[in-house]
């Protein structure tokens, strides 16, 4: 794989598992520091730790996203062990399902202070830190494809990964002559994270998979695929762009879903 990447450092939040470790590890094998950002940190070491053992450069850093101070703080102990953050990829996220009329307080700011404050927060302290080097950088959210519709018991989710799109698309304005590029992408079902439960029963898959022009779930791998992309010099004149990865599912009209 080539070194798309080298000599840089990029920082990973919700990296702990999932499409956040996936990410990170490609970015780590193609040349990339990789900094684990998780709450979790035994889970955030042992992902580390497992990474280190494919010859990637990583470290875990304890982020609570959700917390500006304990972000800021965090990226102040990036920079001064490595002088820079090239890359950031904002993509802790906190998923439930709880219907509005039961939902409560705590469930939507969990939700919009993990997804929606935390990508403010960490963006806004990497970019500092970008602003001040002569080669800018890259940020890339993770959002969602419920960022576009709607579905019973994630008024919070959609709510906070909407705002996520127009966020990148806001600070990709803001950034822009400092030689930032913000970038999001919204993933349809994945095998990893909220869509893992569709494995465990084989009519719901096939059902779901009746709704995917191509198909079937992505893959964790195929998310980091296109966040590299993104976050590399290959896509240098991309900015304030939103990008679906869902194997189609979104540009299926609502009545051709009805009956696929």
């Amino acid at each position: 794989m080539d070194s798309r990447f080298s000599g840089q450092v990029a920082v990973v939040t919700g990296a702990g598992q999932g499409i956040g470790l996936e990410i990170a590890k490609r970015l780590g094998m193609e040349g990339a520091t990789v900094i684990i950002g998780d709450i979790n940190t035994s889970q955030g070491e042992q992902s580390a730790k497992t990474l280190k053992e494919d010859g990637i450069r990583a470290e875990y850093e304890y982020i609570d996203v959700t917390q500006k101070r304990v972000v800021d703080e965090c990226f102040a102990g990036i920079l001064k062990r490595h002088e820079t953050v090239d890359v950031l990829v904002n993509n802790a996220g906190a998923a439930s399902i709880t219907p509005l009329l039961d939902m409560s307080e705590e469930q939507w700011r969990t939700a919009i202070g993990t997804m929606l404050d935390g990508t403010y927060f960490c963006t806004q302290a990497a970019a500092k830190a970008m602003a001040n080097s002569e080669r800018g950088g890259a940020i890339v959210n993770i959002s969602s494809k419920a960022a576009k519709t709607a579905k019973p018991g994630r008024a919070h989710y959609s709510t906070a990964k909407a705002g996520i799109v127009q966020l990148t698309r806001a600070s990709a304005v803001d950034l822009a002559c400092y030689g930032i590029r913000v970038n999001s992408i919204c993933p349809g079902g994945v095998a990893a994270g909220m869509s893992t439960y569709l494995l465990e029963d084989k009519e719901k898959l096939e059902a779901w998979n009746r709704h995917v022009p191509l198909g079937r779930l992505g893959e964790a791998s195929e998310i980091a695929a296109v966040v590299a992309f993104l976050a590399s010099d290959e896509a240098s004149f991309v900015t304030g762009a939103n990008i679906d990865v869902d194997g189609g599912q979104g540009a299926l009209g609502s009545a051709d879903r009805a009956t696929a």
